[in-house]
This record gives C-alpha cells, structure tokens and sequence, in this order.
C-alpha cells in the first residue's frame, strides 16, 4: 500500500479485524467523524462552526413539508443568520436581535403565544424547531407523527420568519 494510505487517520483508526458487514463499517465512520468534529469545534475559535449543530445529521426541517421560501427562512434561523446583522427595528425601541424581536411591540403577540410553551431560556422559534423529529419520514418516524407539529407550530413560525426576514434583511 502506499505511505499516503498508511498514514491515513482513518485507516490508522479502523479496528482490527476490519468489520465485514456494510452496517457495521458504516457505523464506525460516522463515530470516527463525528469524534473529529466533536474535536474540531472544542478546539476552534471561529464563532460560526460554535454555533454549528453537534451531531452530524441532515437538519429535520429539510424534512418539511414546506415551500422554497419557508425553508430558507427556517434553514436561515438554524445557521444564526436571521435575524442578520442588528439593524434599527421600525419600532424604534431596539436593534433587531433574537432577544428583542421576542418582545417588539410590532409583531402580533398572537404569534408568539400560539407556539409550543419553550423551556427557560430557550427561544420560542428554537424551542418549536426543536420539538421535530431528527429522522427523515421514511425512517421509523411517520408524518403522522409530524402532523400536530406541522398544523399548529410550523405556519407560526413561518409567519414570524418571513416577518423578521423583511425586517431586517436590506435588499
């Protein structure tokens, strides 16, 4: 074999006897990623792969039954890039944040109240993004089950995105 091979963490990593069935090798790599990327983002002090999330997985709200627009929005919120860089709110109370958008005098109250009750210190939005399943639909997790979810929280906070999205991203 060639030294670039032998030198290889991943080849260095595999056990010994390599695993015969597909499952099991499989499953060996993804615990060797996700052991790196564990390391990775302890070692790092780049604020955005912090933010990132600590499992390697298909984000659940690719999942979605949800239209281009809505997705980004929500795929916008999971990455911190909404509500953008802080800019002067159309309340005139506050720069738009997070925090502040939780209490703006402009969006309905309505809104926040529908949503799924959240834990102390949890946003409303994460908090109902983090009540989806982490499998796909075709994986052991029906859209049944995704149904309660997908009727009452999800078109909230569709609504709440798509007004924080023309809030606060300049075109």
């Amino acid at each position: 074999m060639s030294s670039f091979i032998t030198q290889n963490p991943l080849y260095l990593a595999l056990p010994s006897p390599v695993p015969d069935k597909d499952s099991k090798l499989k499953s060996f790599f993804h615990s060797f990623c996700q052991s790196l990327f564990d390391q990775f983002i302890h070692t790092t002090s780049q604020v955005l792969i912090q933010w990132c999330h600590p499992l390697l997985e298909v984000d659940p709200v690719l999942f979605l039954p949800a239209t281009r627009a809505e997705r980004s929005c929500l795929v916008c919120w999971h990455l911190g890039w909404l509500p953008g860089v802080p800019v002067e709110c159309s309340c005139g109370c506050d720069h738009t944040s997070c925090c502040h958008l939780c209490e703006c005098p402009c969006i309905p109250e309505s809104l926040w109240d529908d949503l799924p009750v959240c834990p102390a210190g949890v946003h409303p939005i994460d908090a109902c993004l983090n009540l989806l399943p982490r499998l796909s639909p075709t994986q052991t997790i029906s859209f049944q089950k995704l149904l309660p979810l997908v009727l009452s929280g999800l078109p909230l906070v569709s609504s709440l995105l798509f007004l924080i999205e023309d809030w606060c991203c300049v075109s």
